[in-house]
């Protein structure tokens, strides 16, 4: 990990915390998530404390197949809550690829952690969050309203 951008770093990080504050509650913990997502428990645990289901699981994977099964378990359920999954497999996870799984960690965030119960989605908090700390540049979109600079240079 020392030759990967100080951001790759602080981003696994900061998402191995917030993996592990969940974790917690089943008294695991992720140390790596490069390597300790690889058998699917880890993920599996996650999911279910955050979303309060369960899902199949084999709770002793000792060959590739099993953790591969693990896996497809739960990318299946996060596909199954309405949850985009794009160029990630259960076969990127058990290999630790790294900028995947930090991907798919990051799509579990926004999906249980900043989404708000009210059916907000994150991209509408966002712009409430940046229409309160710069009222004077009525900004309503991420797009057209950001073309001059005027809001991005304050």
């Amino acid at each position: 990990m020392a030759e990967d951008p100080a951001w790759v770093r602080v981003q696994q990080k900061t998402f191995t915390r917030w993996v592990n504050t969940y974790l917690v509650e089943r008294m695991l913990k992720v140390e790596d998530l490069v390597t300790d997502l690889k058998d699917g428990l880890n993920l599996h645990a996650l999911l279910e404390v955050i979303s309060s289901k369960t899902i199949p699981v084999n709770k002793r994977p000792r060959m590739k197949v099993q953790m591969l099964e693990n896996l497809n378990f739960a990318l299946d359920f996060l596909k199954n809550e309405g949850i985009k999954l794009v160029g990630i497999g259960a076969t990127d996870i058990e290999a630790g690829n790294r900028t995947l799984i930090l991907g798919l960690i990051w799509t579990i965030i926004l999906r249980y952690q900043i989404q708000v119960a009210e059916g907000n989605s994150a991209k509408k908090e966002l712009l409430e969050w940046v229409r309160s700390k710069i009222p004077e540049y009525n900004i309503n979109n991420f797009t057209s309203d950001w073309t001059s600079g005027k809001a991005i240079s304050l």
